[in-house]
C-alpha cells in the first residue's frame, strides 16, 4: 500500500509489532516507499512505535519494496504472494484495488469494516475489524475517515494464525469472488446506476425539476455501452 497518511501505517505497524511478540519470526512485507514525498519515514516510524508502545524492536523485520526489487521480486504479484495476510487498514478506500489485488493472488485480507473493506471482505471473503466511531472528516475530498480498532485487528490476526484451515477457506472464497470484479462488470454497474437515477427522476418530476428552458430527460436517454 502507498506511503500515505490515509493508509493508517501507524496502526498497521503497531498491529504487526504486537503480533510479533507472539510470533517472533514474522516479517512485514511493506510494498511502499520508505520515504513519502511529505518526508514520512516508515522505517523511523516503526522504531518510534516500538519505543512509544514498549514493544520489542521490529523495524528490522520490515522488508520494503526497493529491497525486495533488488532481490529480483520486480513484479507486484510476486511481492504480494510472499504474504500470508494483507493488512489493508486504510481510513478510507474508493474501490479498494489493493484489496482486490491481494485477493486475486490468494492472500487473506484484513481491512476495516468501512468503505470498500466492507464490500470486498464482507460475506466471509476476508477479515473485517471494527472501526473507531464516529470517524472524522479527512483532508482528501472531505471524506469521512475512520481508524481501525487495533485490539480487534490483532485478535483477528492471531485467530487465523492459530486456525490455518479457517484462513484457507476465507482465501478460497475471496479468490473465487474477486474473479467477477472485471471492468465489464464495473461498466455494467455504472450503466445500471445511471439508468436507475434517470428513471427515478422521470417518475418524480416535481422532485427533480428540469432546468429552466430544458426538456425533462427521458428514462431511456442514455444509450447502452457498446459491447466490449
Amino acid at each position: 500500500m502507498a506511503n500515505q497518511g490515509r493508509k493508517c501505517w501507524p496502526e498497521a505497524l503497531e498491529v504487526f509489532g504486537r503480533f510479533r511478540q507472539d510470533v517472533p519470526g514474522a516479517v512485514f512485507i511493506a510494498d511502499a516507499d520508505t520515504h513519502s514525498p511529505a518526508g514520512w519515514r516508515l522505517d523511523v516510524l516503526a522504531r518510534q512505535i516500538a519505543e512509544h508502545r514498549g514493544l520489542p524492536p521490529f523495524a528490522e523485520a520490515i522488508h520494503f519494496r526497493d529491497a525486495l526489487r533488488a532481490k529480483g521480486l520486480v513484479n507486484l504479484r510476486d511481492r504480494m504472494a510472499l504474504a500470508d495476510v494483507a493488512l489493508q487498514l486504510a481510513a478510507r478506500e474508493g474501490y479498494g484495488l489493493p484489496i482486490a489485488e491481494a485477493q486475486a493472488v490468494g492472500v487473506l485480507t484484513l481491512a476495516q469494516d468501512w468503505c470498500s473493506g466492507t464490500e470486498l471482505c464482507g460475506d466471509g471473503r476476508g477479515l473485517l475489524c471494527r472501526t473507531k466511531e464516529p470517524g472524522r472528516f479527512g483532508t482528501w475530498g472531505n471524506a469521512l475517515d475512520k481508524d481501525p480498532d487495533i485490539d480487534h485487528a490483532l485478535a483477528l490476526l492471531v485467530d487465523v494464525y492459530r486456525h490455518p484451515g479457517k484462513a484457507a477457506a476465507i482465501r478460497e472464497r475471496a479468490q473465487a469472488a474477486v474473479k467477477t470484479e472485471t471492468w465489464d462488470a464495473a461498466a455494467d454497474a455504472v450503466d445500471e446506476g445511471i439508468r436507475t437515477a434517470m428513471e427515478r427522476r422521470a417518475a418524480e418530476p416535481a422532485r427533480y425539476p428540469a432546468p429552466r428552458g430544458a426538456q425533462a430527460p427521458h428514462p431511456r436517454a442514455v444509450p447502452p455501452f457498446p459491447p466490449g
